[in-house]
């Protein structure tokens, strides 16, 4: 079983899901252990909602991915022989396209490809899976329409019969493989970089982090961090999954450490 195979319930396992089911049962209960319970989950939630929390949550997640570029261990011993970018999110229709589209998360982590791709000449990779079948095109295929079309950047490899970031590292890895890449750049956001790097290092492709946008290095406090917002609770929900990921990731190589023993 993998994280995605239980995408279904998912949400209810992380904010903002979690705790609005936590509010609901305490409500139900009633007593004073439930309003206790309700009042906690709605707290929590107020709390997670803060440009603070959720700044300072992304700054775990990130590390220092997003100032480095790079970690110690984590940079290829040979200079990078192609761009790997994973996919972010999926349009289902842009109605402006006519056609499935790619995400915003998807589009940033395409534009820095693009970037990489002029400045050093190397061929590019697009991951992107987990879209259903009736979906035309697929995340991948996706991904290399905008980098052909809209930044005319070739895409030599495309990648889109993965359904996460575990399934990414392996199924992108594979196709390198085959034509003799063994180190790369990797292009994803600055807060799933931790988890992405984990996936990478069981598939014999060395990455180097090329981080987009790291959301964490803001500039100074104001007083509107203070107060809730929508975005921030976003914010905060991505921090949440990508610590969920990261515990699920080590605990399978736990287990998989276990077995072999």
């Amino acid at each position: 079983m993998s994280w995605t195979d239980i995408a279904g319930i998912k949400p209810l396992l992380l904010p903002p899901g979690l705790l609005l089911v936590l509010a609901l049962l305490g409500a139900v209960r009633g007593g004073r252990r439930g309003r206790q319970l309700a009042a906690t989950a709605i707290g929590v939630l107020v709390l997670l909602s803060l440009p603070i929390t959720s700044r300072i949550l992304m700054q775990w997640v990130e590390g220092d991915w997003s100032q480095q570029g790079a970690q110690d261990g984590a940079v290829a011993p040979v200079p990078p022989a192609a761009i790997i970018v994973l996919a972010g999110d999926y349009r289902s229709f842009a109605l402006e396209y006519g056609e499935a589209s790619v995400g915003p998360l998807s589009l940033m982590r395409l534009r820095h490809g693009a970037f990489l791709h002029r400045t050093t000449g190397l061929p590019i990779a697009v991951s992107g899976g987990g879209t259903p079948p009736e979906y035309r095109p697929s995340l991948g295929h996706a991904m290399r329409i905008v980098l052909e079309r809209d930044f005319t950047v070739p895409v030599r490899w495309v990648e889109d019969g993965s359904r996460n970031t575990a399934e990414n590292a392996r199924d992108v890895s594979r196709l390198l493989a085959a034509d003799g890449i063994g180190s790369a750049y990797l292009v994803t956001h600055a807060f799933h970089m931790r988890r992405a790097v984990l996936a990478f290092a069981t598939t014999g492709i060395v990455v180097r982090p090329a981080p987009v946008d790291g959301l964490s290095r803001a500039s100074s406090l104001r007083a509107g961090d203070f107060l809730p917002e929508a975005s921030a609770l976003v914010m905060s929900s991505f921090a949440a999954h990508e610590a969920a990921g990261l515990v699920w990731y080590r605990l399978v190589a736990a287990v998989a450490t276990m077995t072999r023993r």
